[in-house]
């Protein structure tokens, strides 16, 4: 009898128990990742505490290239302050770790990391408990989610706020339905314990009131009682930044991120490409698609997966003929990956809004009272999701899987509720089926964080050997644009942040130029003087990549594709190695140079890699002509190479380009080189082509000397982006 009494008491201790022993088991194999994507910002940020504790942004941590022109725009000293758009309170955790330390080390960092990890599943668990009958299948769903565990891996923010945020939400609903003080005081501090995280948890004032409102029909003073908490604390931070740095942290920090982003934010192209990228990962990182969509016909809703289905199909074809960006750098399995991803996603999305929609008019007609509670909470829990979702679409300058955090718990209890009722009166099915969603879901977790673990290390294991290869005696190591852990590891060996701006690399020196942690080009001032002088290529045998161009996959970010995950064997980083040299003559007088090019299309300078061959090239749109007047030096060869935009190797976008060099001599005009290639649709001429013309017979004379591009056969010069590199003179 006691025993018996004891167990419901024992159930949620068991559960728990169980939780935590499923996070180790998700996080501790990867203890040891590399710092990756922004984690290295957060450990910048951390040290500048360990020096100056009360004042966290008194450095210029994390500053890259393009912050110092932004600050430059709004006149304004280059800071910390504005240039971090979150609250220091996540890097003050890094910096008390790391003083207990007394070491920055990867695994002490992420086994502490553990703590927010932990309470996130927790709460994860607590709050499934008030609106699932399986709790414990519902909690460990969400962990083993690839957009949580991945997550669970770095040394981000997002996490930390999610914890805070499902625990304000907890202690919030169990304060209003029982209508105690204790829990919403708790609530309060919760919720600014979020907002210091991120700023982004001030979406979650609207949605504890659309609770309150929703349960009680109208705002009583308790219910207000976290938000005016966490406003107070809230305020008290931006007080003390009145007082350190004279302006609120909030206001300055928008200004600067709007002045960034000021191409991208807010158009509809960009809020087009979020949403297909944030659909995406949506279906493909969340519970496995497979399973979303079993349980949709199975509960005999297959319009719910066909309609979506038809309309994204319809929707790239239409969109394909217009030469769509989809369509012009990915290949067709991942066209048809992304559409698996988007019809699992618009599924589900169309199956919580019509929910929601169904039980708001529940509600309104007065029907079904006895089912009210079900209602309430399956409105509740759409504008959730929903209004994330929004959030992130359109407030976020651009897409990444981590950002859906906040909406991946509304969305796994909804879709688990959605299956209790279609599936539950078949038990062992339904017992089969939860299972085997949490099985398949885990181990795509596991091979996606293990491509995810590999690609992070990359950098930690070439930056731990670049200087004994490439450091000479006299001479320094830079590199250029690479963030991310390259930054931190390369700045721990010594090697120099290349700006574009200041101190320049000098004769001799060596740039390091990443493929996929290029996040800007090398410095237009150095154009002219550089050479590639080697490759290095990290490949692996795991044929699943999570952040690269090539195979159009951004976890992180869709400025490197809108797929979460792609299937590719291409290289997993490419770090071109450029020697600095004497400058050529045709790079730095392209200022001077006359030019006729068609639609007055740009002509530009810059660093042009083609199958890890990376080269100095000037741009010239067809039919075009570049034309230098010059005193050709005696015994000297033109030294050049021609090709064609990589981007832009498909064969419905034109019929190629030919080059011609001329040379004009007493008003004579001589054709010396004439060639045609066609990449787009001859693999063979997707490479640099190397040429020569020899120029002995003009040694001593002033010249004219013209580089036309011109379409090819049929008069056809779209997409035709040409490049003329490595211009130089050589003696012979």
């Amino acid at each position: 009898m006691i025993f018996s009494r004891a167990i419901p008491m024992i159930r949620p201790y068991k559960d728990i128990l169980i939780i935590l022993g499923f996070v180790l088991a998700i996080t501790l194999p990867f203890s040891n990742k590399a710092f990756h994507i922004d984690d290295s910002a957060w450990l910048a940020v951390a040290k500048d505490i360990l020096h100056n504790p009360y004042q966290p942004f008194h450095g210029r941590a994390s500053l890259i290239d393009e912050d110092l022109q932004v600050f430059e725009h709004l006149k304004k000293t280059p800071r910390s302050f504005e240039r971090l758009s979150h609250p220091p309170l996540f890097p003050y955790f890094l910096a008390l770790i790391i003083y207990l330390t007394h070491s920055v080390d990867e695994r002490s960092l992420h086994i502490a990391f553990l703590f927010f990890v932990g309470l996130a599943a927790a709460a994860a668990y607590l709050l499934a408990k008030r609106f699932t009958k399986h709790p414990l299948f519902a909690s460990l769903l969400f962990i083993a989610t690839p957009m949580f565990m991945i997550s669970a891996h770095g040394l981000m923010n997002d996490i930390a706020m999610l914890a805070f945020f499902l625990m304000a939400i907890l202690a919030y609903m169990k304060g209003v339905d029982e209508r105690a003080a204790a829990p919403l005081v708790l609530s309060g501090l919760f919720l600014a314990l979020a907002i210091l995280t991120r700023y982004i948890a001030f979406a979650l004032i609207p949605l504890l009131l659309a609770y309150a409102l929703l349960r009680q029909k109208k705002l009583s003073w308790p219910a207000l009682l976290p938000i005016i908490i966490s406003l107070i604390i809230y305020g008290l931070w931006e007080v003390s930044n009145v007082i350190n740095y004279g302006g609120m942290h909030l206001p300055a920090s928008s200004k600067f991120a709007t002045a960034f982003f000021a191409s991208t934010n807010f158009t509809i192209s960009r809020i087009g490409e979020n949403l297909v990228a944030d659909l995406a990962a949506l279906g493909g990182v969340t519970i496995t698609p497979v399973a979303i969509l079993w349980l949709h016909i199975t509960g005999r809703r297959l319009r719910m997966a066909v309609i979506p289905g038809l309309f994204v199909l319809l929707f790239c074809l239409v969109k394909g003929f217009q030469n769509y960006w989809i369509f012009v750098t990915y290949t067709t399995a991942q066209i048809l990956l992304l559409l698996f991803f988007l019809v699992a996603a618009i599924s589900i999305a169309m199956d919580i809004f019509t929910s929601g929609i169904a039980s708001i008019a529940a509600l309104l007609s007065r029907k079904c009272l006895t089912e009210r509670e079900r209602h309430i909470d399956e409105i509740f829990l759409s504008l959730w999701f929903g209004g994330m979702l929004l959030a992130a679409v359109i407030i976020l300058p651009f897409a990444a899987t981590r950002y859906l955090l906040p909406l991946l718990w509304p969305m796994i209890i909804l879709w688990v509720r959605h299956m209790e009722k279609t599936i539950e009166k078949w038990t062992p099915r339904f017992r089969q089926f939860c299972v085997g969603t949490v099985a398949v879901t885990v181990m795509t977790s596991y091979v996606l964080a293990y491509a995810d673990y590999k690609y992070a290390g990359v950098y930690r294991r070439f930056a731990a050997s670049v200087g004994e290869r490439y450091r000479t005696a006299g001479h320094q190591l830079w590199f250029v644009g690479g963030d991310w852990g390259l930054r931190f590891y390369m700045e721990r060996e010594n090697c120099n942040y290349l700006w574009s701006r200041g101190v320049m690399p000098r004769a001799g020196d060596v740039i390091i130029w990443p493929a996929e942690a290029m996040l800007r080009e090398v410095p237009a001032a150095l154009l002219p003087s550089i050479r590639q002088i080697a490759v290095e290529v990290y490949q692996s045998q795991n044929p699943i990549r999570v952040m690269n161009r090539k195979a159009n996959a951004g976890l992180y970010s869709n400025g490197q594709g809108a797929l979460p995950y792609s299937f590719s064997r291409a290289p997993l980083e490419e770090f071109v190695i450029l020697s600095v040299k004497a400058p050529s003559f045709f790079l730095s007088n392209l200022g001077t140079a006359t030019k006729e090019i068609a639609n007055h299309e740009p002509v530009t300078l810059s660093l042009v890699a083609i199958n890890g061959d990376a080269r100095p090239a000037i741009s010239e749109y067809p039919p075009g002509k570049i034309t230098y007047q010059l005193v050709v030096p005696p015994n000297t060869r033109l030294s050049f190479a021609v090709a064609l935009d990589p981007t832009m190797y498909q064969p419905h976008l034109g019929d190629g380009v030919r080059f011609e060099v001329a040379i004009t001599y007493e008003g004579e005009e001589k054709t010396l080189f004439s060639k045609y290639i066609d990449p787009k649709s001859r693999t063979g001429d997707r490479k640099w082509h190397t040429e020569q013309v020899d120029l002995s017979a003009y040694g001593g004379k002033e010249i004219l000397l013209t580089l036309v591009t011109l379409p090819g056969p049929a008069d056809n010069a779209d997409n035709d982006w040409a490049y003329w590199g490595d211009l130089d003179l050589l003696s012979n």
